[in-house]
């Protein structure tokens, strides 16, 4: 038996009725692949931006790397001039502090020296 033309055109119709939403998913599916695609293409841009600014951001921590060495050093620099400093006063201190007691000592032996005198 075979098809005749009313069959084949009925067949069509039904795959065209079957078809129809299979058809609707594949355009909702263009569609959502077109803006899959501006997305990933949004986030490449994206990556390119973000390693750019990891670069910048590398490039930071090694000028700020050699900042804190420099500044250290500086510390360190000061911190032994200050003690060097620091001792020397304790020096002057104990010198001044050995006078101002050799200077009681003659006042007080001038004070009687003196009354003894009168």
């Amino acid at each position: 038996m075979a098809l005749t033309k009313e069959d084949l055109q009925a067949i069509s119709q039904l795959m065209d009725v079957k078809l129809d939403p299979i058809k609707a998913d594949v355009s909702d599916l263009k569609k959502d692949m077109v803006e899959v695609k501006a997305d990933v293409a949004g986030l490449k841009k994206d990556m390119v931006e973000v390693k750019a600014d990891v670069a910048g951001l590398k490039k930071d921590m090694v000028e700020v790397k050699d900042i804190v060495s420099r500044n250290y050093d500086k510390t360190l620099e000061f911190y032994g001039k200050q003690q060097e400093y620091n001792i020397a006063q304790q020096e002057q201190m104990e010198e001044m502090q050995s006078l101002f007691a050799i200077y009681s000592r003659q006042t007080v032996r001038n004070t009687t020296e003196l009354r003894q005198i009168k």
